[in-house]
C-alpha cells in the first residue's frame, strides 16, 4: 500500500460531509483540521482551515459552531499579536455564543479577547477576563478557569500590577 498518497483522516472527513451537504459537520471537521495541523507546526495552513470553517458555517444560521470558528480565528489572529481583528472577530463570536447560550465557547472567547485589550491597556480586558474566570469557575470548566486565571495574572503584572494579580 502506497500510504504517500492517502490523504489524511480530517480531509476525508471534511470532504464526506460536504458531499453529503452536512454544512456543521464539514466546518467541525475543518476546525479539527486546523487543531491537529496546529499541533504539528503547521500554522499558515492551520489558519486557512480556520478560514474554511468560517466561510462554511456562515452558510446557516449562527449557532454555537459559527461562535466558536469565530473564536479560534480570533485567538489566530491573536497569536499573530494582530489584537485589533482579535477584538473584532472575536466581538462577533462573544455575541454568538450569547445568543445560542454556548457557555464555553462564549467563557473561550471572552478570555481571547479580554487577553487582547488587557495586553493593550483597555480596562474592558480585565473585566472579560473576569467575567470568563466566574463564566468557567460556575460551569466547573477547571481547566479553562486555570488558563483564564493566567491570562489576568499576566496582563495585570504586564501593566505593573502585581498585587492586584496575586489577589
Amino acid at each position: 500500500l502506497d500510504r504517500s498518497r492517502q490523504r489524511p483522516a480530517s480531509d476525508q472527513a471534511t470532504e464526506i460531509h460536504r458531499r453529503r451537504g452536512d454544512i456543521v459537520r464539514e466546518g467541525r471537521a475543518l476546525l479539527m483540521r486546523a487543531r491537529l495541523l496546529s499541533c504539528i507546526g503547521r500554522v499558515p495552513e492551520a489558519v486557512e482551515s480556520i478560514r474554511g470553517a468560517v466561510r462554511t458555517l456562515e452558510q446557516i444560521p449562527p449557532g454555537a459552531d459559527l461562535a466558536r470558528a469565530y473564536s479560534t480565528l480570533a485567538g489566530a489572529a491573536m497569536v499573530d499579536y494582530d489584537v485589533a481583528r482579535t477584538i473584532t472577530v472575536g466581538t462577533k463570536a462573544i455575541a454568538i455564543a450569547q445568543q445560542v447560550d454556548d457557555v464555553e465557547g462564549l467563557v473561550n472567547t471572552l478570555n481571547v479577547v479580554g487577553t487582547a485589550e488587557l495586553i493593550t491597556g483597555e480596562r474592558a480586558g480585565q473585566e472579560k477576563l473576569e467575567r470568563s474566570l466566574e463564566l468557567a469557575r460556575q460551569a466547573h470548566l477547571g481547566t479553562v478557569a486555570g488558563v483564564v486565571d493566567i491570562h489576568l495574572g499576566l496582563g495585570l503584572i504586564h501593566h505593573g500590577r502585581s498585587r492586584e494579580a496575586l489577589v
